[in-house]
């Protein structure tokens, strides 16, 4: 039956014939919009430098995601990491210092599961993080955290002669991030307070650490230096040895990896050879570096 002529509009089907919904194409009726949520790392993610991270999020419920859009964001540095949509990847706006290090990983974004790899991990990696889904009638956006970290070569202690015969001890080390705890310590494990310490950020943007002690004459003994990432918990040592009266080539000194994550630790003993002892006796005491003078012994 036809519409009356006079009708402003399209007229209405009568009751009990075809609606409009029977009677237009499915892609001209409006979709059925799904409510969704983001889903990402409910604890910090643990990025080594060097290393590579993997920043997974999902969405619940599961749902194919092939035709969203889906970025990371850096909020500490504010700009894009990385841009999915259309099937392909985005990096026209990625900041520069993203580039070339970011691969999206989407094995499984027909169940809604995604993944963000970041490689090689920089110190300024470090900070909080979005990951956001686009859809056609919405977006939703999870945060997360990634918490950078290094640890650095195994100590040294430069040893040189101090006031009123006394002996200064300057423990070194560098390759750290963020900056490392250093303790000193005396016979018995007593705590000894450090006379300076300094800890730069290098060009690579680690950290170089020197703690200094000054050792009397009369406290003179086990010493050790112990240098510590808290995030790893992880502890690299070193120690030395001096007796009363002690001359500067009579020290003995010990280098220790001690993990107490890992029940393993393992050192190195390093002491003087007779032939460098011969050669000392015949020098004035100079600063010196005991690591780099003795050799390793048995």
């Amino acid at each position: 039956m036809g519409c009356p002529s006079s009708g402003a509009g399209m007229c209405e089907p009568k009751q009990g014939s075809m609606t409009w919904e029977d009677i237009l194409p499915v892609h001209f009726l409006a979709p059925v919009i799904r409510q969704f949520h983001v889903i990402g790392p409910r604890s910090p993610v643990i990025a080594e430098v060097g290393e590579e991270a993997v920043f997974s999020c999902h969405l619940r419920p599961a749902m194919d995601a092939q035709h969203m859009e889906v970025t990371w964001y850096h909020n500490h540095q504010p700009g894009l990491v990385h841009d999915y949509r259309n099937g392909q990847d985005h990096v026209e706006q990625q900041r520069q210092e993203y580039r070339g290090r970011t691969q999206f990983l989407k094995g499984n974004i027909s169940q809604g599961q995604v993944a963000l790899r970041l490689r090689p991990i920089r110190p300024s990696d470090g900070g909080d993080y979005r990951c956001l889904f686009a859809s056609p009638t919405e977006y939703r956006e999870a945060q997360f955290s990634v918490i950078v970290t290094a640890s650095g070569l195994a100590p040294r202690i430069h040893v040189e002669p101090g006031p009123s015969r006394s002996i200064k001890l300057t423990c070194m080390s560098r390759g750290w991030y963020p900056g490392p705890e250093v303790q000193w310590s005396g016979p018995g494990g007593l705590h000894l307070e450090p006379a300076s310490e300094t800890k730069t950020v290098e060009a690579d943007g680690l950290f170089h650490v020197e703690s200094s002690l000054t050792v009397g004459e009369s406290s003179r003994g086990h010493v050790s230096c112990s240098i510590r990432n808290p995030v790893f918990n992880e502890e690299k040592e070193a120690h030395v040895s001096m007796a009363a009266g002690t001359h500067l080539w009579d020290l003995d000194q010990e280098m220790c990896l001690v993990q107490e994550l890992i029940p393993h630790s393992s050192c190195y003993h390093l002491r003087r050879t007779p032939g460098d002892l011969r050669r000392s006796l015949a020098l004035q005491p100079q600063p010196r570096d005991v690591e780099d003078t003795w050799t390793a012994g048995p």
